[in-house]
């Protein structure tokens, strides 16, 4: 990965650690918001799926509007979609290791026997930050919470990614 400085304006701007990290925080909230589900977390390791799914808008659009959608029949009815998600997904394991780091550094979030914890001391300071962004910035986190939810829905980690046809 390149050093911030030489990396070019649009990977500075749709990459930027920030705001993936405010990603992450928010599928972790909806993990932890689904109280009646097997777990209430999100694992570190499924943080590595966040930036493949919420960031490529083709995917982000599609992702389905309601919890009760399951996992594989979504996958079932986008198959060229989730074709191109390994590979999406080995592209963006840097800036998710960068999100991370970030995050935990600027205490959005903590990790915890490999669940990521988020501090809510920094809600009002997220909230203000989506309020004065663009509409596609808050779609974005929506989805972010939407998928923490899905996947504490959904089941174990080695589920998800196998039904996404990735390895940890």
């Amino acid at each position: 990965m390149n050093s911030w400085t030489h990396r070019p304006y649009e990977e500075r701007n749709l990459l930027n650690p920030a705001f993936c990290s405010v990603l992450l925080w928010h599928a972790a909230r909806g993990a932890a918001s689904k109280a009646s589900s097997p777990r209430n977390s999100l694992s570190l390791i499924e943080a590595f799926l966040i930036l493949p799914l919420v960031l490529h808008e083709k995917t982000r659009i599609s992702i389905p509007k309601v919890i009760t959608t399951s996992m594989p029949i979504w996958i079932d009815s986008e198959p060229l979609i989730v074709a191109s998600f390994p590979s999406r997904c080995r592209s963006l394991v840097p800036h998710t290791k960068e999100a991370i780091s970030f995050g935990g550094q600027k205490n959005l979030f903590s990790i915890e026997n490999n669940e990521i914890i988020i501090i809510e001391a920094l809600k009002s300071n997220i909230n203000k930050f989506l309020r004065e962004t663009s509409d596609e910035v808050r779609e974005c986190a929506k989805k972010a919470e939407f998928i923490g939810r899905w996947f504490a829905h959904t089941g174990n980690p080695e589920t998800i990614f196998t039904l996404l046809g990735v390895r940890p």
